[in-house]
């Protein structure tokens, strides 16, 4: 390879000489991938990604990511791994040993300008291997890694062959960063957040670039996108719809009204705004229509919609999806007509495996979020917003200037209120971000301030509402009475199940803060009323499960609410059933917890505002306290506000009374996020910041639970030739059958006659080729999340295959067959 080096006078043909990346067509002929261009294009692409938040910046790093591969040994170990100028045989014989290449660049900046050095020092090491830590006594850390030998002779490798353009550092850089800082405010507090913006053009750009050469049907794939205010008026004409169709009722016209002050309030200019409406006010879809109408008037390039609940975000993106998709999209369709109004991006996954290279455009635009608009979940949001992973932070970037719905923005965890308030208000400062806070049951996110008059937080600006008048609101959608416990009176299950068996409607919904609490009630009413329609709802049963279970329960009642249902029907529910599940029972009854999630579980009772009185919620005791934790202080919080707030405990004030004092209970900022991403000054650096410890430290759900596979079959969710609507071939049971018989023939659906189940053929097609990427995403419709401990105490209930933990055994009813213990907070949403 001694041919290869290149003297200082370069040339273009001595340039092709330096390979970026290189593939063989399928004729066989090798493509050759020039670094040269593609450190060129990589900066082309992050300064277009910057733009005025710091394109010149953006640029430089994209320049001088790969310079390392400039070195002999490099360009050895990618001729060898590819086999490209060796024969076959020689090829075979060869081993490509390690070369790094991402510390030239971030050394040459570094030594050139200690502070912007060290800016893109963070981005440029840390390309490939995410964002690191300055110091770091028990890990590897950038501060040592520029300093180690191996750097050092990577760089002086590097050198040698480095086109001479690529020698001096523009000076004028040195200027223009102290500039940059003064106009846009940047604080020791808010570095991070900038160096995660640039790290994300530079990533972005890197897999963009390559992928075009590597990949070009990829490109093809993305983007062509429909604009925003194209979907803005099919959302216009489906509400007006949905409008002229819909009955003239109370809660329907109280309904458009919100629709209609979310239409209006997309055209003030303020970047943090707030909708607080009652369960059942049309949230969703009036959101959606503010975000569009936002966007329009102020050039927003994209709207997220992010969703606490895992178990709803397939929901929403489907409502969304037949408003703004023409089409059906089939993912591994290769027609173009197909995606000609593909739009919606559903982001999350249980299973959480590499993205794939499968040619997918939903999937594609999973990894940037380049999309129109993207449906994902909080933790997916705020996790990429203080993430050190490459694959997370990529789409940082696509986040600035969008509109931002928070659904369910109550759910936002108290433990890390500090780092996340800090964040969106950066955000909607510094970086055109918009964000809507979307519920029923507002929380305090302002200044926190303690008894001593020390501020906690700063918290969130005070915010635009929407809504005129919330009590008012609150009011004119009241369809419920709340019905709270008598001081220290608890029931067991035995005593609740026998007060549900004994309400005169014989419709109940029951909802409780465990799955073991869940199974027990379960048993107690079915003991007690054995002819009865009873439904378990639970965490334990798999999406496609609960799916199948939420269109019987809606039939069920349209039966009921038709007065033709003649046999008593109970459902009961995790907490699973809060999160935007729309039924609508006379009754409900609810284990004791925090005020807003009884708030979301009178949004299941009297929905539709058609009783002749009120709905009735009770609200109940049972014998066991929630689980320790934030559910069991939500828990005791209620019983703390509930002398002052039982005349009107869902109104407004209510909520933030209660909510003041429940997070005066919290550490804002219990694992230290704010100081680990706060600039050091150290004896190396004036920039030092902790990101991997800190992206470690931020889960906003506990990392305990492990993803189960579940044995589900059901002939109705797998009839994919007939042309009958699931909801239809439902009906159609309920119209045929007596009532007593429903169940029984629902089950008797639930028998696969192949000799193979549906989800036994795809973890099969992974244990035959775990490229098969594709497959996870569909196995998310079969899948549950238990914590580790189970797994360990039932071992015998479950077998290993493909890599994924396999349930042995399934119940119809009641899913997932296992000995389960109390368990944590948010243990069925998340």
């Amino acid at each position: 390879m001694e041919d290869m080096k290149i003297q200082k006078n370069q040339t273009n043909a001595d340039r092709q000489k330096f390979i970026a990346h290189v593939r063989q067509s399928d004729n066989g002929e090798w493509l050759i991938h020039d670094l040269f261009e593609h450190c060129e294009e990589v900066g082309k692409l992050a300064e277009q990604f910057a733009g005025e938040l710091g394109g010149a910046f953006a640029k430089l790093q994209g320049r001088y990511h790969d310079v390392g591969k400039y070195r002999i040994p490099f360009q050895e170990r990618i001729r060898i791994k590819s086999g490209f100028g060796f024969d076959e045989e020689a090829h075979l014989e060869q081993k490509a040993g390690k070369a790094s290449h991402s510390h030239a660049g971030a050394m040459l900046i570094y030594q050139t300008d200690s502070f912007l050095g060290a800016v893109l020092a963070y981005t440029i090491a840390g390309h490939h291997t995410g964002l690191p830590d300055w110091t770091n006594p028990t890990a590897a850390c950038l501060s040592s890694r520029l300093q180690s030998d191996d750097a050092k002779l990577e760089l002086e490798q590097a050198l040698q062959n480095l086109p001479s353009s690529f020698r001096e550092i523009p000076k004028n850089l040195n200027t223009l960063l102290p500039q940059f800082i003064l106009e846009n405010g940047l604080r020791y507090e808010t570095w991070h957040i900038w160096i995660r913006f640039l790290f994300s053009c530079l990533v972005d750009a890197d897999f963009l670039d390559t992928e075009y050469f590597m990949s070009p049907e990829q490109t093809t794939l993305r983007g062509d996108y429909p604009s925003l205010d194209a979907l803005r008026v099919k959302l216009q004409q489906y509400m007006h719809n949905l409008h002229s169709t819909s009955s003239n009722s109370k809660v329907n016209r109280v309904r458009h009204d919100i629709y209609k002050q979310c239409v209006d309030a997309g055209q003030v200019e303020d970047s943090i705004f707030t909708l607080t409406v009652p369960t059942g006010g049309g949230k969703t879809l009036s959101s959606m229509a503010f975000a569009l109408e936002h966007a329009r008037h102020f050039g927003k390039k994209r709207i997220i919609y992010a969703i606490p609940f895992t178990t709803i975000i397939e929901q929403n993106a489907q409502v969304f999806k037949n408003i703004f998709e023409e089409k059906p999209q089939d993912e591994d369709s290769q027609n173009e007509s197909l995606k000609s109004s593909f739009c919606v991006i559903e982001h999350h996954s249980n299973l959480d495996q590499p993205l794939s290279k499968e040619s997918s455009k939903n999937r594609l635009a999973s990894e940037n979020w380049d999309a129109p608009i993207i449906v994902t979940t909080n933790v997916q949001l705020f996790e990429s917003l203080f993430a050190s992973r490459t694959s997370q932070c990529r789409k940082i970037h696509n986040i600035v200037n969008s509109v931002i719905v928070l659904d369910e923005a109550q759910k936002i965890p108290r433990d890390f209120q500090k780092p996340i308030t800090d964040m969106m208000r950066e955000l909607s400062k510094n970086y055109g971000v918009t964000w809507l806070l979307c519920t029923a049951t507002q929380p305090k996110l302002d200044q926190h301030i303690d008894a001593f008059g020390h501020t906690i937080f700063e918290g969130l600006p005070t915010p635009h509402r929407i809504i005129s008048n919330e009590i008012e609101l609150a009011f004119q959608l009241k369809r419920v009475d709340i019905f709270f416990p008598k001081k220290n009176e608890r029931w067991d299950w035995y005593q609740t199940a026998n007060n549900i068996v004994n309400e005169h409607s014989k419709c109940v919904l029951a909802i409780v803060n465990t799955r073991r609490d869940a199974n027990e009630l379960y048993k107690q009413i079915r003991i007690l009323d054995p002819d009865a329609i009873l439904i378990h709802l639970s965490a334990s049963m798999s999406p496609m499960h609960r799916e199948l279970m939420i269109i019987f329960i809606n039939q069920i009642l349209t039966k009921h609410h038709k007065g033709d249902l003649d046999c008593p029907f109970y459902v009961v529910s995790t907490q699973l059933i809060e999160a935007g599940v729309d039924v609508d029972f006379p009754i409900v009854y609810r284990a004791m917890t925090g005020l807003d999630s009884i708030a979301q579980s009178a949004g299941r009772c009297n929905r539709e505002g058609n009783l002749d009185g009120m709905g009735k919620v009770v609200v109940f005791q049972p014998e066991k306290d929630a689980p320790k934790g934030e559910l069991l202080q939500a828990q005791n919080t209620t019983y703390e506000v509930l002398e002052d707030i039982q005349s009107a405990p869902l109104s407004p004030t209510a909520i933030n009374q209660y909510f003041a004092l429940f997070n005066s209970k919290g550490n804002p900022d219990k694992y230290g996020i704010t100081d680990l991403l706060t600039v050091k000054k150290e004896t190396d650096t004036p920039l030092a910041i902790k990101f991997r410890t800190a992206s470690e430290q931020f889960n906003l759900i506990d990392n305990n639970g492990i993803t189960v596979i579940c044995p589900f079959y059901h002939e109705i969710m797998h009839k994919d030739s007939d042309k009958l609507t699931k909801q239809q071939l439902v009906a159609q049971i309920l119209d045929e059958y007596p009532a007593q018989s429903w169940l029984k023939l629902l089950e008797s659906k639930s028998h696969c006659q192949d000799e193979i189940l549906p989800v036994d053929k795809l973890i099969n097609l992974l244990e035959r080729d775990k490229a098969n990427r594709w497959v996870y995403r569909k196995l998310q419709r079969y899948s549950v999340t238990i914590p580790k401990n189970i797994i360990k105490n039932n071992q015998k209930m479950f077998i290993l295959k493909a890599g994924l933990y396999i349930a042995k055994d399934y119940n119809f009813f009641t899913g997932i067959v296992c000995d389960y213990e109390p368990l944590t907070k948010d243990e069925c949403i998340w």
